[in-house]
């Protein structure tokens, strides 16, 4: 049987995630647009990563990740989701 992920979960998830790049981000000094294009999205999609919206595609949350060397906050926010999931 299927469990279902509590949409809430997820973007507490997604949101803690987002904050985490945008400081990696705003740390390094680099517009938006410069992340979006070294990573290989558009800015409007990056500027939807950013903000923790669960309409991207994993793949893209993933070049993010990759980009600014996150796996560790990616960890964490499965993890949490994870324990959503468990406590249901």
């Amino acid at each position: 049987m299927p469990v279902e992920i509590s949409i809430d979960s997820l973007e507490d998830a997604l949101s803690d995630l987002a904050a985490a790049m945008k400081s990696a981000r705003m740390s390094r000094r680099l517009s938006k647009g410069a992340v979006a294009e070294l990573i290989g999205v558009s800015l409007p999609t990056y500027e939807t990563i950013e903000s923790g919206n669960t309409n991207v595609k994993l793949n893209t949350y993933l070049k993010c990740i990759q980009y600014y060397g996150m796996n560790d906050s990616f960890f964490n926010a499965l993890t949490k989701v994870s324990r959503e999931l468990e406590d249901q």
